[in-house]
């Protein structure tokens, strides 16, 4: 039976989020991902002077944009700053911050929006994985050096690839839950998984 929203921000209110912000990224470390959450990027947030750039097609392609550079993602937003008069929000994850009122408060109230959203699909993603009936290896458990390659049996090592996997499925899904905990900023959580 999948958990609906269990990293969701009412559940745990003594938790606290924080972001860490990076202005570019390699990724290096792309094959960790799955194990180790943390190098993970699940949101990405533009930042977009409206007086600059005045050509709105480019804004159009921002979602695709993102998903191709940050496949990882799961959230993405683009805050425009400096609006003319007659720009709107559009469906594409475009936010227009008014030049009017208090932006501080604006800009609180969409980072918990943007929050909100990046918990709700860690439920998504833990969900999934809770559903694996193998978890793979970052690296294939059948590499091995060369010089052993010649001893062993392919078709047999592969089935004792498989059953080993299998094995260890349970406890990574375990330490995978407890990673999105400590994540979501619920440490007794973590702690319990």
């Amino acid at each position: 039976m999948p958990i609906v929203d269990i990293f969701n921000s009412q559940a745990f209110s003594e938790g606290q989020l924080h972001f860490e912000f990076f202005t570019n990224f390699t990724d290096e470390h792309a094959e960790l991902q799955d194990f180790e959450t943390y190098r993970r990027i699940f949101g990405v947030i533009g930042i977009l002077d409206c007086q600059e750039w005045k050509d709105k097609s480019l804004v159009k392609g921002y979602e695709e944009m993102m998903k191709e550079t940050y496949p990882t993602a799961v959230v993405t937003r683009c805050f425009a700053f400096d609006p003319p008069e007659d720009q709107a929000d559009n469906a594409s994850g475009l936010i227009i911050i008014p030049n009017i009122g208090n932006i501080t408060f604006y800009m609180s109230t969409m980072m918990n929006d943007f929050a909100n959203e990046v918990l709700t699909q860690f439920s998504v993603i833990a969900n999934r994985i809770q559903s694996l009936e193998v978890l793979e290896s970052p690296i294939p458990v059948t590499h091995m050096s060369p010089q052993f390659q010649h001893r062993y049996d392919p078709q047999r090592q592969s089935m004792l690839a498989t059953e080993n996997l299998r094995k260890r499925t349970p406890a990574r899904i375990k330490k995978l839950m407890g990673d999105f905990y400590l994540l979501a900023g619920r440490l007794p959580d973590a702690i319990d998984q």
